[in-house]
């Protein structure tokens, strides 16, 4: 086992999967990733196949309430009260490319994916505009085991809050990811 540990590996090639949210209301968002090994370093793309989402606050609060920390899930039932009748509908646009940079140390597979372009939010309430933001330097932290001998690369994903501290709070989403090498 230690040996296996130190042989060499090259996950270069054309990866296909999926991530998931932690949430189990939530679909699978299929990714490919196309990984270029150069020693322990990592770098490449990826795509996201799905790009857009959008949904009712009700909705959003019943699919991610495990993720929401209780203070912005409590925000969150406030504002569906104070709407009433009314129907907001959240929706996120991502880029679909995005740049991966990471290691491989053994079977340990650590990358950032780096999006490119504006992750834009937006939120109406009866079909108007009621807020719009663009947020630029979007990341995504993946980190996974490679299986050799099936292939694939298995872990979570976290995106972090951001800021000075941000790497002492608790993730502010997270998830699990499978990719799957197709050559």
């Amino acid at each position: 086992m230690a040996d296996e540990m130190f042989e060499h590996v090259d996950v270069t090639g054309r990866w296909t999967g999926f991530y998931r949210y932690i949430s189990e209301g939530m679909p699978p968002f299929p990714i490919v990733a196309e990984i270029i090994q150069t020693g322990s370093r990592l770098s490449g793309e990826m795509y996201d196949q799905i790009t857009d989402t959008s949904d009712t606050l009700e909705r959003v609060l019943e699919t991610r309430r495990a993720e929401l920390p209780s203070l912005v899930a409590l925000r969150v039932e406030e504002t569906i009260r104070q709407l009433g009748s009314k129907t907001m509908v959240v929706s996120t646009r991502l880029p679909d490319t995005s740049d991966i940079e990471g290691t491989i140390r053994g079977d340990q597979v650590d990358f950032t994916k780096f999006y490119r372009g504006a992750v834009r939010h937006s939120s109406t309430i009866d079909g108007e505009l009621f807020k719009e933001r663009e947020v630029t330097g979007h990341r995504v932290y993946y980190s996974g085991r490679l299986d050799r001998e099936a292939g694939y690369i298995a872990g979570r994903w976290i995106i972090r809050w951001r800021g000075l501290f941000s790497r002492l709070l608790p993730a502010r989403r997270w998830g699990s990811f499978e990719l799957y090498k197709k050559s």
